[in-house]
């Protein structure tokens, strides 16, 4: 598996993205259309915050859809891990789930009473989850490694047992600036 976060498509679209909204002068960019002052994390993150289509739904003005496919490629292109929300928890069923972004004491809780801080180095092993800051420095490549997998194991053991709170990880895509506040339904198909 290559750990790589961008593909050469993904950097090309990125700095056509750059070139089409923002321009370079007195030392420092700046948006084009209100002629003000960005850091380069804020262009990366308005980037790939695009990638990701948001949909509101006919449901309610206030609530977005975002099918799992691109939430799951949302939190790929961030963290740079392999990641499958439906695979989750003993497999989602199809249909939708509802989150509520940020929430920050719902996922501190689930954090704390749900997820672990090791589990076995086993796919499909009844033992899931793993604590969010034990999920972000763990780099994938260890367990191959270790294990002596092939990607497609690495991918499954990942999108079945070691993966983290879904509400930590909304929250942190919230703090980033890669998701606005509100309130969504991913919609769960394969």
């Amino acid at each position: 598996m290559k750990n790589k976060m961008f593909t050469e498509d993904d950097l090309h679209n990125y700095l056509s993205y750059v070139e089409d909204n923002y321009h370079f002068h007195s030392g420092g960019w700046y948006d084009k259309d209100a002629d003000e002052p960005v850091k380069k994390s804020e262009m990366l993150a308005k980037f790939i915050q695009s990638l990701v289509p948001k949909v509101t739904t006919t449901i309610s003005k206030n609530k977005n859809i975002i099918e799992v496919r691109d939430w799951d490629k949302l939190v790929q292109k961030v963290y740079g891990k392999p990641y499958s929300f439906q695979q989750q928890d003993g497999c989602q069923e199809r249909g939708v789930f509802g989150i509520k972004i940020p929430d920050w004491e719902f996922a501190q809780e689930m954090e704390e009473e749900e997820m672990n801080f090791e589990i076995p180095l086993r796919i499909n092993s009844e033992i899931m989850g793993v604590k969010f800051e034990i999920w972000l420095s763990t780099d994938p490549n260890t367990h191959k490694d270790l294990m002596g997998w092939q990607d497609w194991k690495l991918d499954l053991f990942w999108s079945r047992n070691f993966y983290p709170n879904i509400y930590c990880v909304a929250n942190d895509l919230f703090k980033q600036g890669y998701i606005d506040e509100g309130e969504y339904l991913i919609n769960i198909d394969w």
